[in-house]
């Protein structure tokens, strides 16, 4: 009664509304709040979840979209509206004010997030790109932009792509490290269909003169793969089986190798088990990342 005409107040109102469940009587303070002129970030935001909240899908993705309309948004507000945006909405997400007006060490830090489905990678290569040569950050950040872009390059599917960054940094197999060498592998694999040794040989061959101290489960599975396109059957069980060890001991979420992709710790094993089955020999057994549409739907089932 006092205050109809102040939009902080109103959003202040809507927003108990919400926590109290009351959806229609908060959009609808969200809607004056608006109306009068308050149009700070978390009032779309909010709305956008109380819109999602009655099933309106699209007004909640299109309150998500205005929400990165200010450069005023946080890291934080970004990242929930992410969860909002329709998955065809998503391209406009990188070239939005919210995300433009960051610095590009923010930039890197969003895209490094957008790792869990293939709209979110999509979103991260468009984020990435321009900062792999962009002076303003430093040259370990532009390095850990290049390594980020090659790994959702592959798990796109672009593996020529993803070649070219690799065989722009580092064209000599022989003077690669590690990971490079790694992925330039698995990225030949996938652009020729068929595996070529002298990058696993480079793998592995670094991996027994500097090996690990505490081994990840990640490290642990791409040498089981090394060790199996050598030639070497035990060791690569040994590394599998001990990939499995790791996972189960530290949990969380974590990058394999067979998909390209951030997975939970039941489907890292499940991976690694697949790993296991192509060292015995089983027939058509292959890395999903191969098949990219496979290993997306099986990446966005996992994040549901």
């Amino acid at each position: 009664e006092n205050h109809s005409g102040d939009g902080e107040v109103l959003f202040r109102l809507g927003s108990w509304q919400m926590d109290d469940g009351q959806f229609e009587d908060a959009e609808r303070l969200f809607n004056r709040a608006i109306d009068t002129g308050y149009r700070e970030p978390e009032a779309y935001l909010q709305r956008a979840y109380v819109r999602r909240g009655q099933d309106d899908r699209d007004g909640a993705s299109a309150d998500a979209m205005r929400t990165l309309q200010s450069e005023d948004a946080t890291s934080l507000q970004i990242r929930r509206s992410l969860t909002l945006i329709k998955p065809n909405e998503l391209k406009r997400f990188a070239g939005s004010p919210a995300v433009t007006s960051f610095l590009p060490d923010k930039r890197l830090s969003i895209a490094l997030r957008l790792t869990r489905t293939k709209n979110q990678v999509e979103v991260a290569t468009a984020l990435l790109r321009p900062l792999t040569s962009d002076d303003r950050l430093s040259e370990e950040e532009r390095e850990r932009a290049r390594h980020e872009l090659v790994l959702l390059y592959i798990g796109l599917g672009s593996f020529v792509d993803a070649l070219k960054i690799i065989r722009g940094k580092q064209p000599e197999v022989s003077r690669m490290k590690i990971e490079y060498a790694f992925n330039y592998g698995m990225a030949l694999w996938g652009e020729r269909g068929a595996v070529v040794p002298e990058p696993f040989a480079r793998v592995v061959e670094i991996g027994e003169s500097r090996p690990e101290s505490s081994p990840s489960a990640n490290y642990l599975q791409c040498m089981a793969i090394a060790y199996w396109v050598v030639g070497r059957q035990n060791a690569a069980v040994r590394s599998a089986q001990l990939a499995k060890q790791v996972m189960r001991s530290r949990g969380g979420w974590q990058f394999s190798c067979w998909r390209y992709r951030n997975v939970p710790p039941h489907t890292f094993v499940d991976d690694v088990d697949n790993i296991l089955r192509l060292i015995e020999g089983v027939d058509n057994v292959a890395p999903l990342f191969l098949n990219s549409r496979s290993a997306v739907v099986r990446a966005e089932n996992d994040h549901v």
